[in-house]
């Protein structure tokens, strides 16, 4: 195929030649299927897995040769997130840019990136001190309304999150983040005044664009990019901000299982895999303090 279009294009720059013309016609990109790793794998096996089971049931093959398959083993990259300086200096500086209260809170709360941009103020609980999480805005709910508007028609950027163990689960703050999202709030109050009738926020959304349109989840990720990159941190990925929140806590000496909750994890030991090796002084800290509570009479 890659042979064929090659040949295609040098047909056409041939003629183009002819025709006077110097821009040299490229090949056409021969689609090649994305790679995945053993994670993935490994969904895709649990669900050829259920649907043999389900036909073994209704006895439409014999067997399950899906309960034969060698699976690969998952092996989960160790975070490597910022210290609390680094983290600290980097929002310090960044305090002026229009979507530093966005990455202050997926730092504090550990909000996923689709739950920051589909997070409205109706989920807020200033009085409470705590955020109430069900909805996200994904980059493909994002392009699907965009698309539908251009069209003529209305659907929501935002959709109900994937899993139901994450679905109006409440996260807790701490005072400095509810004051930098009261903040916000009155900044975005007057965006809302200055526009008039030409602010558009119908889902009453936290993080928007000036208009008060929704933000699309790439172009927040793009901007923090830029913005680490400007101010010499380490490239990581957006979702770095997620593992800083499980790291300062782990720093803090928070309980794994509160830890767990707080990321709204399925299980602890998905967060005891991903952030395990972080606890250590922390470890040493809490083992100190077991030790110290059996009264002695003499010591070992």
């Amino acid at each position: 195929m890659k042979a064929r279009y090659e040949a295609e294009a040098a047909a056409a720059d041939e003629k183009r030649k002819r025709a006077g013309r110097k821009r040299r016609v490229k090949p056409k990109t021969v689609l090649v299927p994305r790679p995945f790793g053993p994670a993935t794998a490994l969904r895709v096996h649990a669900t050829l897995r259920a649907a043999l089971n389900a036909a073994m049931r209704a006895q439409e093959v014999p067997r399950n040769v899906a309960a034969l398959a060698e699976k690969p083993i998952e092996r989960r990259r160790r975070v490597k997130p910022w210290t609390p300086e680094q983290l600290g200096a980097w929002l310090d500086v960044i305090a002026g840019e229009r979507l530093y209260p966005l990455y202050h809170l997926g730092a504090f709360a550990g909000l996923r990136r689709g739950e920051l941009c589909g997070l409205s103020w109706e989920d807020v609980e200033f009085d409470a001190g705590r955020l109430i999480i069900g909805w996200q805005v994904t980059g493909i709910s994002y392009r699907k309304a965009k698309a539908a508007e251009k069209q003529g028609h209305k659907i929501s950027y935002r959709v109900r999150l994937k899993t139901s163990e994450g679905e109006d689960q409440p996260v807790d703050l701490d005072s400095e983040t509810i004051s930098v999202l009261r903040r916000w709030r009155r900044d975005q109050a007057k965006e809302r005044l200055s526009l008039g009738r030409a602010y558009r926020n119908d889902h009453n959304l936290v993080f928007t664009s000036a208009d008060g349109s929704p933000l699309d989840p790439a172009q927040v990720y793009k901007v923090f990019k830029r913005l680490i990159r400007r101010h010499g941190m380490p490239d990581v990925p957006l979702h770095h901000l997620r593992h800083e929140s499980a790291s300062l806590q782990i720093e803090a000496g928070v309980d794994i299982a509160v830890i767990s909750k707080r990321l709204r994890h399925s299980k602890i030991s998905l967060t005891s895999d991903t952030y395990g090796h972080l606890i250590g002084s922390v470890g040493k800290t809490a083992a100190e303090a077991a030790a110290a509570v059996v009264p002695r009479r003499q010591a070992g």
